[in-house]
């Protein structure tokens, strides 16, 4: 059992009562407008790249930094988390990180016909229908590139003074010789939600990006990056925001 910390949209009051929509691809076009970024969908994609049966979600052109693709992926089911109201909690982290490693499965399955593009990939997560799906950074992580544990020798005369050494355990999903076609994984967030939101009125969004330090094409970060975005990645045996340079 594990102590998490839910990190979710933050809420503020409001008096909207209209139906949810599936709104994670126009919360991404939200974002894409706001960033002057020029964009395909999936069903325009043959305006700009040969189709290969799969067909990703977005297409899109930047002005000075080149061309990426993306993938959005949504959460429809409960998560372990639906409902809870307090900050940190002890549960099985498990059934969460398998929710974002199925997302991601889902999600590579439909970039994957275009690695030979060579053009960065990105794989975006939504959760506007707040089903229970932590947003932090941590569990992201953790479900990305496996369970971070601490590790030492074993000494069956506890005589070592071996110190502990972090190491990524069970369900990277993220390595050398998986997935290195996916340059990053974000989550995209309005920087304010309210209650009983509909989400149909658009809003700032923000992302919050972990960057895949295996990516054979890595993505840039000054394409997202307006002082609100969050860029996370591997950089000299650590874990560090590349704004603040603090470990994770």
């Amino acid at each position: 059992m594990l102590n998490i910390s839910i990190e979710s949209e933050r809420l503020f009051p409001r008096d909207v009562n209209k139906p949810h929509l599936d709104k994670a691809e126009q919360r991404f076009i939200w974002l894409l407008k706001q960033r002057d970024y020029s964009f395909w969908r999936e069903d325009q994609l043959e305006q700009k790249i040969k189709v290969l049966g799969k067909r990703p979600d977005f297409y899109v052109c930047t002005p000075q930094n080149g061309q990426f693709l993306v993938e959005v992926e949504s959460f429809i089911e409960p998560g372990a988390l639906q409902g809870i109201e307090t900050k940190v909690i002890a549960l099985n982290p498990e059934p969460v990180f398998n929710r974002i490693r199925t997302a991601l499965k889902n999600a590579a399955d439909q970039l994957r016909p275009y690695r030979h593009l060579n053009v960065p990939m990105l794989v975006i997560l939504d959760n506007w229908r707040r089903v229970g799906i932590p947003s932090n950074i941590l569990d992201l992580r953790n479900a990305l590139f496996g369970t971070l544990e601490i590790r030492k020798p074993f000494d069956p005369g506890g005589a070592s003074d071996a110190p502990g050494m972090w190491h990524h355990g069970k369900g990277q999903r993220l390595t050398a010789t998986q997935g290195d076609y996916i340059s990053a994984v974000a989550w995209n967030l309005p920087k304010v939600r309210y209650e009983d939101d509909s989400m149909t009125q658009e809003r700032p969004m923000y992302l919050r990006m972990i960057h895949n330090p295996f990516a054979a094409v890595p993505f840039p970060i000054e394409l997202f990056n307006n002082g609100h975005d969050e860029h996370w990645g591997y950089r000299e045996d650590h874990w560090v925001n590349f704004h603040a340079l603090s470990d994770v």
